[in-house]
């Protein structure tokens, strides 16, 4: 489903870009790109 795929978008970039922030004290530009297979 399309909504789904917008709210796992989501989750991924925000728990990546804290992650990174994290370690690296910057904000990356973090493009989560899921492709159905």
């Amino acid at each position: 489903n399309v909504s789904e795929w917008a709210v796992i978008k989501s989750q991924i970039r925000d728990r990546l870009g804290k992650h990174l922030y994290e370690k690296t004290g910057r904000r990356p530009m973090i493009l989560p790109i899921i492709m159905e297979v």
